[in-house]
């Protein structure tokens, strides 16, 4: 075989020139042919990758074919597939030259179409990786790419990867996608993403392929009565899912279900049944104090006895840390006991049954949170890990099982499973989050039902709708594969998931760069886990001296504590530089969620009500609660304001005495808010605390806009689970009153009413827990 103008020739027609040269007989011609033959045939072989791919396919009873563009004669063809013994693996093979020398592709793919009787959706092309994507005969199959060596060299830095025809499945439409920057590229050109959704698709895709595709063929799966999804990396698992176990028809297996099991809270309750400072440690690497190591693992903070300042690097300081566990023991084993109480209460809220075998879903690690989870409830688990850490140690388990998609074994290189280093780790931690924060400890709200209570929000909270797109690239990416493959993708791909790393490995090594804001979405703020542990460190002798030198702590600020007598209430009055009593719960982050956009809407109608400085500025709070707004306005340049409360449950009976002790002239209105028609207009109505609490907001809406000569800023809940522009539900769901908008829906309805809104904004309460409570929308608007 030759090349001529970018095309096969038989070498036929090259020796057919001889026979009519004296001096080559026509057997001379003949042996020389076949010589060079069968030199061309011994120095070929077939790509085993390829071979296992084309066996896999007569296993699962496929017709098979070969489509080739190629100028060799169906002779040359099958004569080399008789020789490496493939032959008899097709079903027939289709040689655009046959039809035509010079067949139009588009033609020819509509030929074979035609002659195997399908559509040419219902063919999967396989080819190599400049094939797949540019033959034109192919442009409207679907394709799957099996790439060539060198293209691997060329993409993956000093790894070849895995031969395994079933880790290029997973990595086709990522092939596909970077095509046009990855074959003609340069080794050490960086593939540059700037879109969300593109880099989920590029990065993240491949790995959610993987990793679902080796959760569904989990043989001990389908024996799990209950499958749970832990908070917060399996927010978005439990929905990938749940979202895959219908599309591939897969409802013998149990739906997932997202648990409040967070590792900080398992591993401080599990102190209450058998302290062990080993699994306190275990997976810790970082530079940080022993106060805050303490904090962020079991939510532990020391008595002012023993201040727990000395700077400490794991896991080298392992021996120091354990010592003075040891010695704090007494006290870890005290405060852990209210959450291991709490969360018992939650966990048998779950109602689960006492026999069935329960599945827990999350990115992995040593096991540790498994183990400890073990310990609490008193009885085995299946985990099921996206990862396993070696860097962290192994944790044994006396009981259970713990099985992880990537495993420990080093590199992409020899074809085993790869291991996910740190920066690796960080990455997908910081993408497999929630839109609530960890999970501190449970408290029982006034039913008694056991609600999880979450820490501040983190960097990763505040980007969640960012994180969101993301990952609603990596869906995408399965989808992609799935429209291509079919159902039977995911048994295809069992055991062949470790490509589904390439991609993250490649980001983590920098032949993928992100663009700026991109990088920030991927930044978590876990202090421990992020502390860079080269930094110099405060010198602190031999740690691991069995009588360590503690130093004393740092001061903290001091608040007023003019409200230390009062009542629990809905509201820190930090803002006003005092210390209070807050309710536990929901409520201190929902007010990080609402006080800054609220705040900043009040300071702007006040700015816009003042000509001079003189000017008088009035201002009412509706729902006012314990009148936080409403204090908020005076501190903020309103001249008065007052409170709209019915005090139906105590909650404003405070207001008063809170204001008397701050100086501020604040008054409650003790009435319902539905008969403010009969007050008189103030310049500003804020109502930020109740539209959701009534069954009639649009008839409060309306009134609310009736009572404000200049601004009205409104605030409502609205549910995230359905954004349906005509959603509306009253009472509101899993109520016996209220109502619900989607966002959708309340801001269209808004629009209807043709006010002059000069702002709107929508965020997450993150203090509630339920799709149903979690949207918040906000206004201001400006009466002409």
């Amino acid at each position: 075989m030759t090349l001529g103008q970018g095309k096969d020739l038989d070498r036929s027609l090259i020796y057919d020139c001889f026979v009519t040269d004296d001096v080559w007989s026509s057997g001379v011609v003949a042996q020389a042919c076949a010589l060079e033959l069968e030199m061309e045939m011994g120095a070929q072989a077939p790509r085993l990758d390829v071979v296992a791919l084309v066996e896999y396919a007569a296993h699962r009873m496929k017709r098979k074919i070969i489509v080739s563009n190629t100028q060799l004669p169906r002779t040359y063809v099958t004569n080399a597939l008789k020789i490496w013994n493939l032959l008899q693996h097709f079903d027939y093979v289709y040689l655009s030259a046959e039809r035509s020398p010079q067949a139009d592709p588009a033609e020819f793919r509509t030929v074979v179409a035609a002659k195997e009787a399908v559509t040419p959706a219902a063919i999967l092309l396989i080819a190599d990786d400049r094939l797949a994507g540019n033959m034109a005969w192919s442009r409207d199959w679907d394709g799957a790419a099996i790439p060539s060596v060198d293209w691997r060299r060329l993409v993956f830095t000093n790894s070849e990867g895995s031969r395994d025809w079933r880790s290029e499945l997973i990595l086709t439409p990522f092939a596909k996608r970077i095509a046009s920057r990855a074959y003609c590229a340069q080794q050490s050109q960086v593939i540059s993403i700037v879109a969300e959704h593109e880099l989920g698709y590029v990065v993240f895709g491949p790995l959610l392929l993987g990793f679902m595709a080796w959760l569904f063929n989990v043989a001990a799966l389908s024996h799990c009565s209950r499958l749970f999804f832990a908070s917060r990396q399996g927010y978005f698992l439990r929905d990938a899912y749940n979202r895959l176990r219908l599309r591939l028809r897969q409802t013998h297996l149990p739906e997932g279900e997202y648990v409040y099991v967070s590792p900080r809270l398992v591993l401080a309750a599990s102190q209450a049944v058998d302290f062990d400072a080993s699994h306190i440690l275990a997976e810790a690497s970082a530079r940080t104090t022993v106060a805050e190591l303490l904090d962020t693992r079991i939510g532990f903070r020391g008595p002012p006895s023993v201040p727990l300042t000395t700077e400490v690097t794991l896991p080298e300081d392992s021996g120091y840390v354990e010592h003075i566990l040891h010695t704090l023991e007494r006290e870890i084993v005290r405060q852990a006991e209210p959450n291991h109480a709490g969360f018992m209460a939650y966990w048998r809220s779950l109602a689960l049954d006492d026999n069935g075998v329960l599945g827990l879903v999350d990115l992995g690690g040593s096991a540790a949170t498994q183990a400890a989870l073990q310990k609490i409830v008193g009885r085995p688990l299946l985990g099921l890990h996206l990862a396993h850490d070696a860097t962290g140690g192994d944790t044994q388990l006396a009981e259970g099982l713990a099985i992880s998609c990537f495993r420990d074994n080093p590199g992409l290189s020899n074809g085993s499973q790869p291991m996910l280093g740190s920066t690796e780790r960080k990455l997908l931690e910081a993408l497999f989050t929630a839109p609530h924060g960890a999970v501190s400890h449970f408290s029982l709200n006034a039913m008694g039902y056991p609600m999880p209570v979450f820490l501040d929000s983190d960097v990763a909270q505040k980007n969640f709708p960012h994180l969101q797109t993301i990952f609603s690239g990596a869906e995408a990416y399965c989808e992609d594969a799935l429209s291509s493959y079919g159902g039977a993708l995911f048994p295809a791909l069992a055991h062949g998931q470790s490509a589904g790393l390439a991609p993250l490995q490649m980001l983590a090594r920098g032949q993928i760069g992100l663009d700026g804001t991109l990088v920030a979405l991927l930044r978590g703020e876990d202090a421990v886990e992020w502390r860079d542990p080269t930094s110099s460190a405060t010198s602190r002798g031999n740690l691991n001296n069995s009588k360590p030198e503690i130093r004393m702590s740092d001061s903290k600020p001091v608040r007023l504590k003019v409200l230390d007598d009062l009542p629990p209430v809905y509201h820190s009055y930090a803002l006003f530089g005092v210390e209070n009593t807050q309710i536990p719960g929901m409520y201190a982050r929902n007010q990080l969620s609402k006080q800054p956009i609220i705040l900043a809407y009040i300071q702007f109608a006040i700015a816009k009500c003042k000509k001079t400085i003189s000017d008088q500025v009035s201002f009412a709070e509706l729902f006012c609660a314990d009148g936080f707004f409403a204090m908020s306005a005076i501190h903020l340049g309103a001249t008065s304001s007052y409170g709209v409360d019915t005090d139906r449950d105590s909650q404003s009976g405070v207001l008063t005495a809170i204001a008397d002790r701050l100086g501020l002239d604040v008054s409650l209105k003790k009435m319902d808010v539905a008969d403010i028609d009969r007050l008189e207009q103030v310049d500003i109505v804020a109502n930020v605390g109740g539209l959701y609490h009534v069954s009639n907001p649009n008839e409060i809406l309306e009134k609310s806009y009736r009572l404000a000569r200049r601004f009205l800023i409104v605030q409502t809940v609205v549910s995230i689970a359905n954004n349906d522009a005509d959603y509306f539900e009253t009472p509101a769901p899993g109520w016996t009153w209220g109502s619900r908008y989607s966002r959708n829906s309340f801001e269209r309805h808004l629009a209807s009413k043709n006010w002059k809104v000069l702002d709107s904004h929508f965020n997450l309460l993150e203090g509630n827990t339920r799709e149903e409570d979690l949207g918040s929308c906000y206004a201001l608007i400006e009466k002409a």
